[in-house]
């Protein structure tokens, strides 16, 4: 055997055992600390768990309770609206006509609803066609048309109140509706498919006999809607003649389980969560009892037969003793939790402060939903740790392997230097410019090495530039966005194409910090040339509108004057920059804007199949200070609709002849597109310039956000 030989297993036989003892003592004892701490993490983090429920559970009564008081206020600005009218002269020329709907008003919205087959009965309000450009009116009992011709004259000019109250509540109220004591029953929004059925007379209702023999201004009832089968709360009030003298009830029937779909549950609990409001006895009723009534939760319930009364379901708990100390809480208007079964599971019961006189918000939670939560939690601090051992035994492992790289070096040192020569040829063929020889042997072999070593250095001054330039480029594409935001009522994408390494143009999406509202901010900006410098300006350009943006006191056209402020102190005359910043509402389907000099957006309207610009709203951007930039009025998108916001490197792409791409063959492609996803529509515009600019690419930018209304 070799001296060289002998050496390296020498040196093997010294490293190798001790490392990995120290391997093996150092595993044993992270597992048993891992232990330790992940027992500990997972009681906090079901305590954690079980106060966030609280925090949900108190801050959707808190919405409840507003949005009971708002519904108190609607109905009393409904009933003054009737008022208003029953005190008016009707027309003497009043003479109603079958052949025109009834208090038709054509400036309003039609907003027609048409139940499709198939439809989930659920998930819509109305069984057929409604419009909101009119009322329905029925006559009760023996009324005849002519008893009525006055009122009929006086409730004609309701529609457009009626409007404006049935926007505040929309997807929650049904029906709006009058019924006077004459027989008189008007109804809106109208619809020529829902009638009521015969013989119906609202006079002889309990919501109606409630509200007028009542005493506190309003009553509430649980029944069946004659016209949809739909169970209803109806909230009711009586109104009254300017003599005082009662005139009839005018009331509000709100979508039994719409209030409750609009509390979202977090996606860890939603699938094995219930949630809903409960009341001790049924509403309409001044007892309260030990039963615990479901008033409202996320489901519908019909029924044909609409004399019958709304059977609620109780809720209950064979934990009979700790079920009425949660009864007893709820009477006296007390928040808390307590763990007792529901339908044979240890659960977590958490209710909330009372609403009104008796109602009160109840979210039931299985143990082995926390226990999960818990579980996930432990066992992700025991991977890490695992994590942390193997990471351990690969350093070690490394150790060992430079060991024998070492031993290697050291056995070799004899080794001809024109090996060392050929690994350096071959890095530097690879790129790798700082490779050098470091050989002193004093002959011909040295003086060679010499070279090579000159050779490196030399050649990464001549690379340096290039690949400054790629990284920076690489840099810039890193801060655009990685995945676009996700919504319930809309898709968005967007796409950033330069022409060069580097560019001018950006975008992105900014999320709000909002309770009640998932709102999305769309920022689009293009910055006078390219290369280097703009850049540079987009980069900060970006910097400072996240920051602006972040403060929750800044509005639209706050961020941009103080934006433009900004970007004129650190800009030079000949540098500005156009800018499109919108504001993407997935509640109400709404967007609103405010931009510097940038081109119009493009609204496609797909229903109507007809195309509409957002118009500008300022200057540009950067080029003076102190300059206003107001923010549009709201646009709301229906489903179908597409909004592209772009740069000009769209449409003023150029062809080999010189013609320019133009904003017709932009909305074919929209047009074309229309039915895809939003990546889709954004992939297929692209695709387009890049044909028609072909086989050159295109000299501008390309940037968009395209909306696609769901």
């Amino acid at each position: 055997m070799k001296i060289r030989t002998r050496f390296i297993l020498v040196l093997l036989a010294v490293s190798i055992p001790p490392a990995m003892a120290i391997v093996l003592l150092t595993g044993l004892s992270i597992k048993r600390l891992s232990l330790r701490i992940s027992k500990d993490v997972e009681a906090k983090q079901q305590e954690k768990s079980i106060q966030a429920i609280e925090v949900l559970v108190d801050n959707y009564h808190e919405m409840i309770g507003l949005y009971r008081n708002a519904m108190q206020l609607t109905l009393k600005l409904q009933a003054r609206e009737i008022e208003k009218r029953l005190s008016d002269t009707p027309s003497l020329n009043y003479v109603y006509s079958p052949q025109i709907p009834y208090g038709f008003d054509e400036k309003l919205p039609e907003h027609l609803k048409v139940n499709m087959v198939g439809e989930d009965p659920s998930r819509s309000l109305y069984p057929g066609n409604i419009s909101h450009q009119y009322q329905n009116f029925f006559l009760a009992g023996s009324t005849q048309l002519a008893d009525v011709t006055d009122d009929l004259a006086r409730f004609e000019s309701m529609t457009p109140a009626y409007h404006n109250l049935c926007e505040l509540n929309r997807g929650n109220a049904v029906w709006h509706h009058t019924t006077l004591q004459s027989g008189l029953y008007t109804r809106y929004p109208g619809s020529d498919t829902i009638t009521v059925p015969d013989g119906y007379d609202p006079r002889t209702r309990q919501w109606y006999l409630d509200a007028k023999n009542g005493t506190e201004g309003s009553a509430t009832t649980i029944n069946f809607d004659p016209a949809t089968g739909r169970a209803v709360l109806t909230s009711a009030m009586p109104i009254y003649l300017p003599d005082g003298t009662f005139a009839g009830v005018t009331a509000i029937d709100l979508a039994m389980g719409k209030m409750v779909e609009r509390f979202k549950l977090p996606k860890a609990i939603e699938d094995k969560s219930e949630m809903f409001i409960t009341g001790l006895g049924m509403p309409g009723t001044e007892k309260k009892d030990d039963k615990l009534i479901v008033f409202l939760h996320d489901r519908s319930v019909y029924n044909s037969d609409w004399q019958e009364d709304v059977k609620l379901p109780e809720l209950s708990s064979a934990d009979s003793d700790t079920f009425l100390e949660m009864i007893n809480d709820i009477k006296n208007g007390i928040a808390g939790k307590r763990f007792m079964e529901y339908e044979e599971k240890q659960s977590l019961w958490v209710y909330s402060g009372r609403v009104g006189k008796k109602a009160a918000l109840t979210l039931i939670v299985p143990r082995e939903v926390l226990a999960q939560l818990a579980e996930q939690t432990r066992a992700e601090i025991m991977d890490e740790n695992l994590q942390q051992i193997r990471t351990a035994g690969l350093v070690i492992l490394a150790i060992i392997a430079l060991s024998i790289v070492v031993s290697i070096i050291r056995a070799h040192r004899f080794t001809k230097p024109i090996k060392q020569l050929a690994v350096v040829a071959n890095k530097l063929a690879h790129g790798d410019y700082t490779a050098s020889a470091d050989v002193k042997t004093g002959d011909d072999h040295q003086e060679l090495a010499d070279v090579f070593n000159q050779v490196g250095p030399r050649l990464k001054q001549h690379q340096q530039p290039q690949h400054s330039l790629a990284l920076a480029g690489a840099i810039q594409k890193n801060l655009l966005p990685k995945q676009p935001p996700k919504m319930s009522n809309f898709d968005v994408a967007g796409r950033c194409l330069y022409c060069d390494d580097t560019g001018g143009d950006y975008y992105d999406f900014v999320t709000f910090n909002d309770l009640n509202l998932l709102r999305i901010g769309l920022i689009l900006g293009d910055v006078t040339g390219h290369g280097i410098g703009a850049a540079l300006l987009m980069a900060s350009a970006r910097s400072i509108m996240r920051n602006l943006s972040a403060d929750p006191n800044n509005d639209l056209p706050s961020i941009m004057r103080q934006f433009n402020d900004q970007l004129a102190d650190d800009t030079h005359d000949d540098k500005f920059m156009t800018l499109f910043y919108g504001v993407l509402n997935d509640d109400d389907r709404s967007l609103v804007w405010s931009s510097g000099g940038h081109e119009p957006a493009i609204w496609f309207h797909k229903t109507e199949n007809k195309f509409e610009e957002l118009s500008n709203t300022g200057p540009l951007m950067g080029f003076m200070k102190e300059m206003e930039f107001p923010q549009a009025s709201p646009v709301f998108l229906k489903s179908g609709d597409i909004v592209l916001i772009g740069t000009d490197g769209i449409w003023e792409s150029q062809d080999t002849d010189e013609q320019f791409y133009g904003k017709q063959r932009l909305y074919d492609i929209i047009q074309k597109a229309a039915d895809q996803p939003a990546r889709g529509i954004v992939d297929a515009v692209i695709e387009s310039v890049e044909l028609f600019t072909a086989p050159i690419a295109p000299k501008d930018d390309v940037t968009m956000i395209v909306i696609r209304a769901l």
